[in-house]
């Protein structure tokens, strides 16, 4: 996980001692002295807020020694698919987030031969979301719950591989790439 730190750090704010005195004046312009009271120093801590991505799917395959494909295929990535965002912000009107998706690194064996022909998807309730070279919408949160929060997808849901006769594989090989999970803010354009 790269984290980027978008947070803002404690803040601790001090008060001043003071001495606090005077008078009641009443309607008949009688002053009752109110005793005098003394405050000390304090020093107010307020929280850092953050918006992080706590723990992302770090490790998934879509199987071993799969066959040469000679149709179309689908292949569900087997491994943990939900991820953890922290959001200690205060509340505001544009606290909304959302997680994105990009495939930064092509599928590939060691010696650099691409999956070309591969697609992967997000499924997500039946629908099919393309991840590619740029980021792909998985998923939104209007911001308003805080702490630590659980995204987790139904098992329908995750990651595809989808391949088919005309997508060049070799035989006894493995293909890795890499897919950078993106936690953003903001309304979602």
């Amino acid at each position: 996980i790269n984290v980027i730190d978008t947070s803002v750090n404690d803040v601790q704010l001090p008060t001043k001692p003071d001495m606090l005195s005077g008078n009641i004046v009443l309607t008949d312009n009688t002053k009752l002295p109110i005793a005098k009271v003394s405050t000390t120093a304090h020093l107010i801590n307020i929280p850092k807020q953050e918006l992080s991505l706590i723990d992302v799917p770090d490790d998934f395959t879509f199987g071993n020694n799969l066959p040469v494909p000679t149709q179309a295929m689908s292949y569900k990535a087997k491994g943990d698919f939900s991820f953890d965002v922290k959001d200690t912000r205060l509340p505001s009107t544009d606290a909304a987030w959302q997680l994105t998706g990009r495939l930064s690194t092509t599928f590939k064996t060691a010696a650099g031969k691409e999956l070309n022909g591969a697609s992967v998807y997000f499924n997500h309730g039946g629908e099919k979301l393309p991840i590619t070279e740029t980021n792909a919408l998985i998923y939104q949160n209007d911001g308003t719950k805080k702490g630590d929060i659980p995204v987790d997808f139904p098992d329908s849901d995750g990651l595809l591989l989808e391949v088919n006769s005309s997508t060049y594989t070799q035989a006894d090989q493995t293909y890795q790439g890499v897919i950078t999970w993106e936690l953003s803010t903001g309304p979602v354009k």
